[in-house]
């Protein structure tokens, strides 16, 4: 049994569940939620609670960012191997080229120069955008990548 306890106020059952998960949920916001005397709680911005569909919402994005922290970095040959494999990778010159300045000088120096990648860097998810590839593509490429 789930119990939460502040200021002498006591929550127990679904009671403390539902006020877990909508702490969560409003964490991942960058929102705060407080409890009151008599077991009721509000948002510490003052604002209105957020509704059920952005609890879910917001609960999705926390799950994504948790199993996106695990998505290990990995090397710049990882990369170019997974990408050469897959056929892709004699396009990513072309398309770092067609980036207007100063984004293309900055992406040409960053895959010239990094020597590890990790999944959530932007050029990673622009250069994945260019290719076509969904944020699953990425997460599995990245995950096979791992493994080269």
């Amino acid at each position: 049994m789930m119990t939460i306890t502040s200021n002498s106020v006591s929550m127990t059952g679904d009671n403390a569940r539902q006020f877990a998960r909508l702490s969560l949920a409003m964490r991942h916001m960058g929102r705060g939620l407080m409890m009151q005397p008599g077991g009721s709680y509000i948002s510490a911005d003052g604002s209105p609670l957020p509704s059920e569909e952005q609890i879910t919402a917001a609960l999705a994005a926390a799950e994504q960012t948790r199993l996106r922290a695990r998505v290990p970095v990995i090397s710049a040959r990882q990369l170019r191997l997974w990408l050469h494999g897959a056929g892709l990778l004699e396009q990513i010159p072309t398309l770092i080229a067609a980036l207007p300045e100063p984004q293309r000088t900055t992406a040409q120096i960053e895959w010239e120069f990094s020597t590890d990648y990790q999944r959530e860097h932007p050029l990673v998810i622009k250069l994945g955008s260019a290719l076509g590839m969904t944020s699953a593509d990425m997460d599995l490429a990245w995950k096979q990548s791992a493994g080269l």
